[in-house]
């Protein structure tokens, strides 16, 4: 018996979540923005706001909370051009509950993402094992996804 608890004690330790963000992106038509819902756990965008602004961030008692994740989403979440310009960023909403939060924001793209590149660095400071998974919804009902760690950056929106 003792044989068998040592093997899965060591499973158990050595055992534990990976760190992730999901984006959702699509390009409104209307606008030309590039519409983006990100998905990640509130504990994580708690933590990595304190360790942003060196000092104690909560979540449900900043008055500008808004304004420091937009601050930190602008450092972290770009696109950029040819021209190595970045896309200007504009605050939509957001919906934070205990075990989920959803951001949502815009770049703007002129309603084209040729020759765009993602760079995506979310949470990188907090885990070593991050992912951040990227949906990103093309005209036509077509998707492609992405996948950043850290490692992995920076990625053309369009390429293969």
């Amino acid at each position: 018996m003792k044989y068998l608890l040592l093997p899965l004690l060591l499973l158990f330790c050595s055992w534990h979540s990976v760190a992730t963000t999901q984006l959702e992106m699509e390009v409104d038509q209307e606008s030309g923005a590039l519409e983006i819902a990100l998905h990640l756990s509130p504990n994580d965008l708690e933590t990595c706001l304190t360790q942003w602004n060196g000092r104690a961030i909560r979540l449900d008692k900043e008055e500008n909370i808004d304004e420091l994740i937009t601050v930190y989403l602008q450092a972290h979440l770009s696109i950029l051009n040819a021209e190595q310009e970045a896309a200007s960023f504009t605050w939509v909403g957001k919906d934070i509950k205990l075990r989920d939060a959803w951001v949502y924001f815009q770049l703007e793209v002129d309603g084209s993402l040729e020759g765009k590149q993602l760079h995506n660095d979310l949470l990188t400071g907090l885990h070593h094992d991050y992912v951040s998974t990227v949906s990103l919804r093309l005209p036509k009902q077509k998707m492609r996804s992405l996948r950043f760690d850290r490692e992995t950056t920076a990625q053309d929106l369009l390429k293969d």
